[in-house]
């Protein structure tokens, strides 16, 4: 697997849908559709990110905000890492790991939708495709008679409607070992949710199931590591294998969401070449945009890696280079709701070997390159986590 650098680690697992992209002509326009100021690559509505165990915004003139007070730290990494909604209207965020909080991204005070009892904790969560529920898992410990020293727990995957506040139970286990599950979406058209799941042998599988629990589908991923994500309408999923060997192949993969088995899209990039992050849809789910690094070339420097940004069209099959580079590695965090420019993180060295995070954006066509003031004044662990909806109050 690609190295990863660990301010941009969490951000790799950002909940399926928040890492929307359109391509140039293709751009959605709507009630997400976002203006970006020419030219000054900031952007004119407020971008959200989490930085010092809490969460800010970036305003149209550079300033930055708490948008939550500044008392109130939140997890910011890891499995309960916040979520925004595919609408860009709502964020999820959690405090304790024992709790989960909805907070508008146009303002306002947040408002708790779960407080789990003792010895239960927040897994995984994430939203359904039309931003109006969410499924999530619960782990619960117990206790190991036979087993001193090593954690049992069991798990309830479940989901949550915002509307009404009822939850349901989708799935669980009780059974000493299992592997926790890894929600990626939940269609409420379709009634499918979709997860992320170990099994004997340790070997990951992606797994369909209904809302009863029933499987429908499933897709074994042997001898690698899995990440998922599914298009914004749910429709497909996009699944990327990180070979646990030296010198396995990156395989990129476009499925439909419920029938895995057959294979819409497929990127291997040249041997030697890893994916470094995951890739992220398109609004309209047509193309997706990613890096890939060579990182096998020992005859360079670690900050001269070859680098190249691509972007795939999935109509056609093909796939079109964004910009070539070289540095210590680059990674598509965004794209703008409007499509017009593409957030980066790209890991420099300074002179004193040093690694660090600069936040960045560029058009689609790799031109007009503009740092954002996001890592630059000693804060640590960056995630971007997205672009609000609607222009939040400019309180920058």
């Amino acid at each position: 697997m690609a190295r990863v650098h660990p301010i941009i680690r969490a951000a790799l697992l950002l909940v399926p849908g928040m890492l929307v992209c359109a391509m140039p002509g293709t751009a959605a326009r709507g009630a997400g559709a976002l203006p970006l100021r020419a030219g000054s690559g900031l952007p004119s509505a407020q971008l959200i990110y989490t930085a010092q165990e809490t969460l800010w915004t970036l305003g149209p003139a550079g300033g930055r905000t708490a948008l939550l007070p500044r008392r109130r730290h939140i997890v910011t990494l890891g499995d309960a890492a916040p979520a925004l909604a595919p609408d860009h209207r709502h964020l999820l965020y959690s405090t304790t790991t024992r709790d989960l909080w909805l907070l508008d991204t146009a303002g306002g005070s947040p408002r708790q939708l779960l407080s789990l009892p003792a010895r239960s904790f927040l897994g995984v969560f994430t939203w359904s495709t039309d931003s109006t529920g969410v499924v999530y898992l619960v782990r619960t410990d117990r206790a190991s008679p036979g087993y001193r020293g090593i954690g049992v727990y069991s798990w309830a995957l479940d989901t949550l409607d915002l509307a009404t506040r009822r939850t349901r139970v989708v799935a669980r286990s009780s059974r000493a070992f299992s592997f926790l599950p890894r929600p990626v979406g939940w269609s409420r058209r379709s009634h499918r949710v979709f997860l992320l799941e170990g099994q004997d042998g340790g070997a990951p599988f992606y797994r369909v199931l209904d809302d009863n629990g029933v499987t429908w589908a499933r897709l074994s991923v042997p001898n690698a590591t899995v990440q998922a994500t599914l298009s914004p309408d749910g429709r497909n999923a996009l699944i990327v294998a990180f070979p646990y060997t030296a010198g396995g192949q990156t395989a990129l993969s476009v499925r439909p969401a419920a029938q895995p088995s057959r294979t819409l899209f497929t990127v291997v990039p040249p041997r030697g070449w890893s994916l470094s992050s995951f890739a992220a849809w398109s609004p309209d789910g047509r193309s997706l945009a990613y890096s890939v690094s060579n990182l096998q070339d020992q005859a360079v420097p670690t900050d001269r890696v070859p680098i190249e940004m691509r972007i795939a069209d999935l109509a056609t099959g093909r796939t079109r280079l964004v910009r070539r580079e070289r540095g210590v590695n680059t990674h598509v965090l965004a794209w703008s709701p409007d499509g017009r420019t593409i957030l980066i993180g790209r890991e420099v060295m300074d002179a004193s070997r040093a690694e660090r995070l600069v936040v960045a954006t560029l058009r689609p066509d790799g031109a007009g390159e503009s740092a954002l003031p996001i890592g630059d004044t000693g804060e640590t662990q960056v995630d971007v986590v997205g672009w609000a909806a609607v222009p939040g109050p400019d309180r920058s």
